[in-house]
């Protein structure tokens, strides 16, 4: 989001070339796919960490349980 807003003061101020503005734009383009990586990548370690935890609690406990009984 600072990113976005940096790239958004730097394109609307007159003083500044525009090889800065580029470079701003650059940077919240990286930043914005950096982001866009981090959150795909938590999504997938958080549903392989909900399947290990159902698998879990659906077979290897209740197996354990039954070699108990």
């Amino acid at each position: 989001e600072r990113a976005l807003e940096n790239y958004r003061k730097a394109d609307a101020d007159i003083n500044l070339s525009r090889a800065e503005v580029e470079k701003h734009r650059i940077v919240m383009n990286g930043k914005t796919q950096q982001y866009e990586e981090s959150k795909n990548e938590y999504a997938a370690q958080l549903q392989q960490y909900n399947n290990h935890q159902h698998e879990f609690y659906s077979q290897s406990m209740p197996e354990v349980f039954q070699s108990l009984q």
